[in-house]
């Protein structure tokens, strides 16, 4: 996965991020770059034919020195971003 995104007043980022989970309301991941709660990211996933999805950040956990947990929130639920089967 890829993670684009910038905050204002800063330079826009993209950085291959490490997936943890995700499901069709958002999703977790690893991160360098710091990113705040409440800044909207673009996701691109590379294993899924590059489907993009904006999310807004949710929260923050920073894991060590050079890492944060971070969790995304989708505007709607998009269960096919992760290629996960719909539901109904």
């Amino acid at each position: 996965m890829t993670v684009y995104g910038h905050a204002a007043g800063e330079l826009p980022f993209y950085e291959p991020a490490k997936g943890i989970r995700g499901n069709a309301d958002g999703g977790m991941f690893l991160l360098t770059v710091p990113v705040h709660e409440g800044q909207d990211l673009l996701l691109i996933n590379d294993r899924n034919s590059n489907k993009e999805q904006i999310c807004r950040v949710v929260n923050v956990t920073i894991r060590d020195i050079m890492t944060s947990e971070v969790v995304v929130a989708f505007p709607f639920p998009n269960p096919e971003f992760w290629g996960l089967p719909a539901t109904t």
